[in-house]
């Protein structure tokens, strides 16, 4: 299941497109379903953190922990410097979304605590959110085993 809303980087006038991919999580309750969130992007740019973050959903998808931790980590912390002219300008939903991502890769990591700290920090900067809400749910339950895909 794919679902896509619109969203306006006003910085850079790109069009975003945010796309959660639905991928499965196993975990000591049974399987459940997360939302891995990529940006798609108009042909007129794509700026680095945006990059940052769709090659951290890409390796949340591929299992690969490294990769993701590294590509997660990368684009949180680019989020967090943007300078405050530019930091309101990307999106509320775009930023839960990097959040999001880096919450999933805490917690695909066992780190229960970084992942229920960045969720709950995703829900305040989007609380509406469908990806956030259903990730919330998730990391609020049972300890992770492994992201197998959907």
């Amino acid at each position: 299941m794919r679902r896509t809303r619109q969203v306006l980087f006003a910085a850079l006038g790109a069009t975003l497109s945010l796309a959660a991919a639905v991928a499965q999580a196993d975990t000591a309750a049974g399987p459940q379903r997360v939302a891995v969130v990529r940006f798609a992007l108009t042909p007129d740019a794509m700026p680095r953190v945006v990059r940052l973050s769709n090659y951290c959903a890409a390796s949340l998808q591929r299992r690969e922990t490294d990769a993701a931790r590294r590509y997660c980590s990368a684009a949180l912390g680019r989020m967090r410097a943007l300078p405050p002219t530019a930091r309101p300008q990307l999106e509320r939903e775009a930023m839960a979304a990097i959040v999001s991502n880096a919450a999933l890769m805490h917690y695909l990591a066992g780190e229960r605590e970084q992942a229920r700290a960045l969720i709950e920090e995703a829900a305040r900067v989007s609380p509406d959110a469908g990806f956030v809400r259903q990730n919330q749910a998730l990391l609020t339950a049972a300890a992770p085993q492994r992201l197998a895909r959907q």
